[in-house]
């Protein structure tokens, strides 16, 4: 069975793109703060592994390698060298973490790095 990871909403609203891994493989979760919407993409594209920024638009984030925009909810290039290119989707669920956590205790919590 896969391993399974937490992401607060508080800590996801607070930074709205989180880069991490899990089971070995880079992803991306974010949030559309406007919208409290939520998703989880696979990060490589074309056997490239992308690393994200927030945007000024809430909807979008920034690739580091590229400068390519990508929508937030899609994850579909929409604009700059990987236009029309598409992240692959994670499957995930929002849940209340105490409800959660009665089911599968093992479930590892995010946490955001703090700086020195």
């Amino acid at each position: 069975m896969p391993s399974q990871k937490a992401y607060s909403l508080r800590s996801l609203a607070a930074t709205s793109v989180v880069n991490d891994s899990l089971d070995g493989r880079k992803l991306v979760v974010v949030m559309d703060t406007e919208r409290f919407a939520t998703a989880v993409f696979d990060s490589n594209v074309s056997n490239q592994a992308l690393t994200f920024d927030p945007s000024i638009d809430t909807r979008k984030m920034t690739d580091r390698e590229t400068g390519s925009t990508w929508s937030k909810i899609t994850g579909e290039a929409i604009a700059g060298d990987l236009k029309g290119e598409r992240l692959g989707r994670y499957p995930y669920i929002t849940a209340f973490w105490f409800g959660w956590t009665d089911f599968h205790p093992q479930t590892e919590l995010y946490e955001p790095e703090t700086g020195p």
